[in-house]
Formats: structure tokens, C-alpha cells, sequence
């Protein structure tokens, strides 16, 4: 005997059905959010309320000036892409990629995280304060890093809308533009190492804030593993692993460096004290930034509303 019909979550094992596992990875997606924004205050108070911490931020700062004559030009051109036209073009491609594949829930959210962040980054840079004491050559507050926030969101937003088949082909322009930038921001002389690491913990943040909300109206799967087996490619799981390894490298390198500085005389003027800590500088904003987009990797099959589901005939 034939069966008339067969329930949809029959057709479509992957489809969620259960709201406490809904509720479940929506808790856990915002734990993840709440703990880069502490992260991020973290790094303030570090590097901007204590004093050693801004002598430290200030040598990476200091060290960008050797040889920038050098860098410069290819610095400032990284940076002259940024403007708050490239920042409406981009919200604009983020909404038609996520509407032409039908998800409508996404392109809010995605768009959502990019004015999120960069509204934050405002804020912040608004609304926190920075002691004086004596060790900076730019007396106001810097952080976050507008020109990161923005290069990276953007990046992040395109990482969870873009079709699966090209979302690793978007880590590695969008998210190595994103991360170009912020280590221009510092070759320059615009910001700090701590501004662009808050900045692109932001990011972290609102990527896991507004997956959090999609998985919360379209779920998933029951099982999040099974959903990250079927959702990510060999391919994208690898670069997952690859950035997150490399990630966690350079930060440790970072971490070693700037040690390093920290452990030299005071006050941190040398040239070979100011190379070091711009060395550190620069390979702690590119691990984080590796992580960040790793975790925008990750999340992509979770904000993307069962990408890998046919709908039924």
C-alpha cells in the first residue's frame, strides 16, 4: 500500500523541530556574542585604562613608523577603499545576495550585523574615555577602529549570505581585505593594535548575535554536529581548522612579542623595542581576525536557513 503523503520533517531530516534545541544553540550563540563583547572590554580596559597597557599599545603604534615610507602607498590605498559610500554599496550587495537566494530573514540579519557593528564602533569610540598619562602621541580615544569595523563586518555579512559553493572564496578576498585594512590602519599611523583588535571583536560579536536570531526563526537541525557535517564541505571545514590553528599561532607569536617589549627597559624607545612591538601588534590583530572569520565560516550554515535542503515538489 502507498503512502498518501509523507510529513515534511520526513522529507527533510535536517529541517529543526525541536523548540528546546532551538532555544539550546540560540543560548549558546549569544553566550559566544556576550563573551567577545566582554572580550572587547577586556582589551579596552587593558590597553587603554592602565598605563603599562598603553605604553605597550603606544611602542606597536611608534614601531609602524619605521619604514613606513615604504608601506605607505600601499597602505593608504587599502584605506581609501573605506568610505561611507563603499560602506552603502556593500550593505546594498549584502541584501540582494540574500534576497536573491530567497532569504529574506538573513538579509536583515546580515545587514543588521554590518550597521550593528559599525553603529557600536561609534559609540564606543564616542562614549569611552582614555586617561592620560603620559605615553601617547594621540590623546583621544581611538577604539574601536572604524575603518576595521567596517571592512571586516561587511566581510562577515557576505561570509553568511553568499552561496555555499563560494563562501570560501569570500573569506579569502573579503575576509584578507578586512584584515589588509586593519593592519593598514596601524602601518599608517591611524590607530593602534587595540583599536582594530576591539574592532574586529565587535564584529565577532554581532556575527554571533544575529546567528543567533536566524536560528532562533528558521532552525536547523536537532543535532548542531550533524548540522555542521551536512552544511560545511570538506573544503570549508578544513579552512575552518586552518584558520583557527593559524589563528591561535600568531596570537601565541603575538602574545611572545609583545611580552617581549613589555620586558625591555622602560621607556620603550628603542628601535629594536618599537619593531618588536609593532611585529606584535600586527600578528595579534592578524589571529584574531583569523578566528573571526573562521567563526563567520562556522555560523554561515546556521544563519543560512538549511542551504543544503531541497525544497520538496
Amino acid at each position: 500500500m502507498t503512502k498518501a503523503a509523507t510529513p515534511d520533517s520526513a522529507q527533510h531530516p535536517f529541517r529543526g523541530t525541536s523548540l528546546s534545541h532551538r532555544l539550546s544553540v540560540c543560548a549558546a550563540l549569544l553566550a559566544l556574542s556576550l563573551v567577545f563583547a566582554i572580550a572587547a572590554l577586556v582589551i579596552y580596559w587593558i590597553f587603554v585604562q592602565t598605563r603599562p597597557g598603553q605604553a605597550l599599545d603606544e611602542a606597536a603604534l611608534k614601531g609602524a613608523e619605521i619604514g613606513r615610507d615604504i608601506l605607505i602607498g600601499a597602505a593608504e590605498t587599502v584605506l581609501n577603499i573605506v568610505s561611507v559610500v563603499f560602506l552603502i554599496i556593500a550593505i546594498i550587495v549584502v541584501g540582494v545576495f540574500a534576497v536573491g537566494r530567497k532569504r529574506y530573514g538573513l538579509a536583515i540579519a546580515a545587514m543588521a550585523l554590518v550597521v550593528g557593528a559599525n553603529v557600536s564602533t561609534q559609540v564606543m569610540k564616542h562614549a569611552l574615555e582614555r586617561p592620560e598619562y603620559g605615553v601617547s602621541t594621540i590623546n583621544f580615544n581611538s577604539l574601536p577602529s572604524g575603518h576595521t569595523t567596517v571592512a571586516a563586518s561587511v566581510a562577515a555579512a557576505l561570509i553568511l549570505v553568499v552561496p555555499r559553493q563560494f563562501r570560501i572564496l569570500t573569506v579569502l578576498l573579503a575576509g584578507g581585505y578586512a584584515t589588509a585594512t586593519g593592519i593598514a590602519t596601524l602601518s599608517a599611523g591611524w590607530h593602534r593594535p587595540a583599536d582594530v583588535i576591539t574592532a574586529l571583536l565587535v564584529v565577532a560579536a554581532w556575527t554571533a548575535l544575529v546567528s543567533a536570531l536566524v536560528q532562533l526563526r528558521h532552525p536547523v537541525v536537532d543535532d548542531p554536529s550533524q548540522a555542521t557535517a551536512q552544511a560545511l564541505s570538506p573544503p570549508a571545514k578544513a579552512v575552518v581548522w586552518v584558520l583557527v590553528v593559524a589563528g591561535l599561532l600568531t596570537l601565541c607569536v603575538a602574545f611572545v612579542l609583545m611580552y617581549q617589549t613589555q620586558a625591555g627597559a622602560a621607556p620603550l624607545n628603542t628601535t629594536d623595542q618599537l619593531l618588536v612591538a609593532y611585529g606584535g601588534g600586527t600578528a595579534g590583530i592578524a589571529g584574531v581576525a583569523a578566528l573571526v572569520f573562521a567563526l563567520a565560516l562556522a555560523l554561515a550554515p546556521i544563519a543560512a536557513r538549511t542551504p543544503w535542503v531541497q525544497a520538496s515538489k
